[in-house]
C-alpha cells in the first residue's frame, strides 16, 4: 500500500476544494474539503458539510453551496449511519436522491457526471474506481462498516475486477485506542497492537482496510497518510465533539 503525505494546496484563499495526490484512472476526479473557508463558527468553524451534527441547517447548506460550486454537479449526499449499505446511483434514482438523500455508508455509479459524496470526521473515507474508469464507488468506513463487511459490498458492486483504491485522512493509530468490543469484531486481527492495558488496543483504520481490500483483489491501494487528529484542518471527532465534517467527491468525467 503506497502512502502519501498530503499536503496539497489547501489554504489558498479561494481554494475550497484539494485535489489529493491519487494516481486516479483517467477519466475520475477525486477532490477533498476541509474545515476551512466555511461559514459554521465555533467548534463547527469553517466548512461544515454536516447537517446532523448541531450547526445551524442553513450555514450548513451555505457551505454546501459554495463546494458545490467547484463539482460539476450537486453532490449526492447520503444519510450516513454507521452502517453497510453501498447504494447504486443511477438516472432513474438520480433526482429523487437529490431531495431526500438515501441512508447509506457508501455509493456507486456508473453514470458520467454524477458527483459521488460522504461525509467524515476521523472514519476512513475510502474511494474506489475500475482501473477504465467507466465504475466508481465512495465508502464511509468507520470500524463499524469495516467489521461488517461494507468494502466487500462495494467492490461486488463493480463488474471490472481491476480496481483502484485510494484511503483518505482518518484518526491514525497514534490516536485510536479501542475495547474489547471493537478488537473483537475482527478475528482476523488485523491493525491491532496494544494499548495502555490488557483491555485496550490501539487501531490502524487504513490497514485494516488495506488488508480487506487486497483479499477482495484490490493491488493497486493509496493513502494520503493524514491524521485527522493530529492535523488540525481536518475536523476529528475524538478530539473535538460535537464537530463537524469534511467530504470527500468523485465523479466521472466520461
Amino acid at each position: 500500500m503506497n502512502k502519501f503525505n498530503d499536503t496539497a494546496e489547501i489554504d489558498a484563499a479561494h481554494q475550497t476544494l484539494i485535489t489529493p495526490a491519487w494516481h486516479a484512472p483517467k477519466g475520475v476526479e477525486l477532490r477533498l474539503s476541509s474545515r476551512l473557508h466555511g461559514q459554521s463558527v465555533g467548534q463547527y468553524g469553517a466548512l461544515n458539510l454536516g447537517l446532523h451534527v448541531g450547526d445551524v441547517p442553513e450555514t450548513v447548506l451555505n457551505n454546501r453551496a459554495r463546494v458545490a460550486q467547484e463539482l460539476p454537479a450537486e453532490p449526492v449526499w447520503l444519510d450516513q449511519v454507521h452502517g453497510d449499505y453501498v447504494f447504486e446511483v443511477d438516472a432513474s434514482v438520480l433526482s429523487r436522491q437529490l431531495r431526500q438523500p438515501t441512508v447509506a455508508d457508501g455509493s456507486f455509479t456508473q453514470q458520467t457526471g454524477v458527483v459521488l459524496a460522504i461525509m467524515v470526521a476521523d472514519c476512513l473515507p475510502v474511494v474506489l474506481a475500475s482501473c477504465d474508469g467507466k465504475e466508481i464507488a465512495v465508502v464511509h468506513a468507520g470500524w463499524r462498516g469495516l467489521a461488517n463487511g461494507i468494502l466487500e459490498r462495494a467492490v461486488t458492486k463493480f463488474s471490472s475486477t481491476e480496481l483502484q483504491a485510494w484511503l483518505g485522512p482518518a484518526i491514525g493509530p497514534c490516536h485510536y485506542e479501542v475495547d474489547q468490543k471493537v478488537r473483537g469484531a475482527f478475528p482476523d486481527r488485523k491493525g491491532f497492537v496494544k494499548g495502555r492495558d490488557s483491555h485496550h488496543w490501539v487501531m490502524d483504520l487504513c490497514e485494516q482496510a488495506g488488508t480487506q481490500l487486497l483479499s477482495l483483489g484490490v493491488a493497486s491501494i493509496e493513502a494520503s497518510g493524514i491524521c485527522t487528529a493530529c492535523d488540525d484542518r481536518f475536523y476529528s471527532h475524538r478530539q473535538t465533539a460535537p464537530t463537524g465534517r469534511f467530504g470527500i467527491f468523485l465523479w466521472k468525467t466520461g
